[in-house]
């Protein structure tokens, strides 16, 4: 196990001290690239938002309603993307 501890002064960033799995770290340096630890913990705290953010999308699914004349074509070629020109 390795144990990390971050110190930063920046806006946004806090100290955090995390235990991670040696072996996880080591597959996810390889597999992504990432030059620091920092760097793949910070990757995959980001991978893992997103996923969930598009969880919570996909669960909007059959719930939203669209009006029967909705046209996106017709508003892209506008230049607009709101109703007011209907």
């Amino acid at each position: 196990m390795l144990t990390l501890v971050w110190v930063y002064g920046g806006v946004g960033m806090a100290r955090t001290n995390i235990v991670l799995d040696d072996r996880l770290v080591s597959e996810g340096m390889a597999l992504s690239g990432a030059r620091s630890r920092r760097e793949l913990v910070d990757a995959a705290l980001r991978a893992y938002l997103d996923f969930l953010k598009r969880k919570q999308i996909r669960l909007l699914r059959g719930k939203v309603e669209f009006f029967e004349d909705y046209d996106h074509r017709t508003l892209r070629a506008r230049g607009t993307s709101d109703d007011s020109g209907r």
